[in-house]
This record gives C-alpha cells, structure tokens and sequence, in this order.
C-alpha cells in the first residue's frame, strides 16, 4: 500500500482535492503541515486510512526543497521513518545545488515571491535524508536517469534544472 499526503496552504486547492476524491475509499487529503509531522501521523483521516503496523510508501516529491534548514528537514523525515514499519520504502525526489547558479537564483526569487521558498541542497545533503533506509538501485541519482525505459537509447539530454530521485527501504 502507498499512501500520499498531499498538502497545501490553499483550503480551496484542499477542498477541491478532497471533492475530487470522494468516491475512493483508498485515498485523502488531509490539511497539514510537512513541518509537523506528528499531525499529519496523528491525524484522523491518516489513521483511518493508515495501518503503520504494515509497510507502506511516503513519498515526498519535490516537497523537502521548499523546507528550509531551520525547520529541521531532515528531522522531519527521520519522524516520519519511524513511524514506518519494517518494509516500507520512501521516495524523495530534491532540488539539488547542481543547477546552473543563474537559473536557481532565478527560481528562488519567484518562488520566494510566491511565499514558498526554495532550498536547493548539495546531493550528499539529500543522501542523508535516506539515512535508516537502505537505497534501491540506481541510488539517489538525477530523475532522468532513474530506470530508464529504453536503456538502448543515447543518453538523455540533460535538463538545466537537477532534480534528484532515490527510493529506499527500510528494513
């Protein structure tokens, strides 16, 4: 089983999602906080949904990078492998500080400008977040290079923009 949380500071964008999936039973959206994940773990639409006496899948897609440091990210996702089971994977895919310097100054300031900051992240920084899983081939690597469907084809062109990938197990 896997299980996403998506959230948002936006009740609308909430309330739609909420609409939108009314009529499965295997999904929600709750209205929480990733910097507080107690709640989201504590909350009850995650407990009815939820039984973390069994492995399941957190994906956290391109979410940590609007995570400053001050706010303990890796903090955040070590709360949430805890509460994981043996078995369970974690995905996480980050902005990392690979991206050309004038292209992530770009971005922070629009993303700033949208009131989410954006916290690109040496990989060895995203590495750690793994920490207590073990990593799936082909580790934490650019999305493009993860499990290519045609491995025969020349190689991908590389976008300006580097965002990492890396799947883990907890065992």
């Amino acid at each position: 089983m896997c299980a996403h949380y998506p959230t948002s500071y936006d009740p609308v964008v909430v309330v739609h999602g909420q609409a939108l999936l009314a009529t499965s039973p295997q999904v929600t959206v709750i209205n929480e906080d990733l910097r507080r994940p107690d709640e989201i773990l504590r909350h009850a639409g995650t407990q009815a949904l939820i039984d973390f006496e069994r492995p399941v899948c957190v994906l956290l897609a391109a979410v940590l990078h609007f995570v400053a440091d001050r706010e303990n990210p890796a903090g955040i996702v070590r709360r949430l492998r805890d509460a994981l089971a043996p078995g369970s994977h974690l995905v996480i895919s980050h902005t990392t500080d690979e991206s050309p310097a004038l292209l992530m100054n770009a971005a922070r300031r629009g993303f700033q400008n949208a009131g989410s900051p954006l916290t690109p992240r040496p990989r060895d920084v995203v590495l750690d977040f793994f920490e207590g899983f073990d990593l799936v081939d082909p580790g934490l690597v650019p999305v493009e290079d993860w499990r290519p469907d045609d491995h025969t084809a020349p190689s991908v062109t590389r976008p300006a923009w580097v965002l990492a990938a890396g799947v883990a197990h907890k065992p």
